[in-house]
């Protein structure tokens, strides 16, 4: 799995808010019972550096922080690949 920095959507400035994995690139790919879509990552969140709100907040988690050891969709534009 490639190993990745998730960025803060929220901030201007590049700010790394979680270490993750690269799950899945493809749309069709769902989270949490709803379909990736275009312009996201599906990530498995490994460490969480800075809590802040999800970018598609889902049914189970709404913040980055509670959603570390699972999935979620995370905006192309706001990833680092390591």
């Amino acid at each position: 799995m490639k190993k990745l920095h998730l960025l803060s959507w929220l901030d201007k400035e590049e700010k790394i808010v979680a270490a993750a994995d690269l799950h899945s690139e493809d749309p069709n790919e769902k989270v949490h019972c709803v379909p990736l879509g275009l312009g996201c990552w599906k990530v498995w969140v490994r460490e969480v550096s800075h809590d802040i709100p999800l970018f598609r907040p889902t049914q189970e988690f709404s913040t980055l922080g509670a959603a570390k050891g699972s999935t979620v969709a995370w905006p192309i534009n706001f990833i680092k690949l390591l």
